[in-house]
C-alpha cells in the first residue's frame, strides 16, 4: 500500500468532504487529485461515499470501510484511529 493511499485511509476514520480530505493530506482540492488518489480507494472499497445514491450531493464526505481499515492492518500502518 502507498503511503499517500494510507494517510487518506487514516484520514477517512472521521467522514470528509472531499476538500477536507484532501486537505488532511497536504493536497490541494483539485480533481485531478481526486482522480489520481481518492477515485482509486473508492474504487477497491477502501473509502466509501456517505451518499451513494448521490455521488455529486454538496455535502457527500468520503469515510473508511471496514476492509480500508483491515487493509492498514494488514500493511501495518495502523494508528489509535482506526
Amino acid at each position: 500500500m502507498d503511503a499517500r493511499a494510507a494517510e487518506l485511509i487514516k484520514a477517512g476514520t472521521t467522514p470528509r468532504s472531499r476538500a477536507e480530505l484532501l486537505t488532511a493530506i497536504g493536497m490541494s482540492n483539485k480533481y485531478e487529485r481526486f482522480a489520481r488518489w481518492v477515485q482509486p480507494l473508492l474504487d477497491v472499497g477502501w473509502l466509501e461515499m456517505t451518499e451513494p445514491m448521490s455521488p455529486r450531493s454538496p455535502t457527500q464526505k468520503y469515510r473508511t470501510t471496514e476492509a480500508g481499515r483491515l487493509a492498514l492492518a494488514a500493511a501495518g500502518r495502523v494508528t489509535s484511529e482506526a
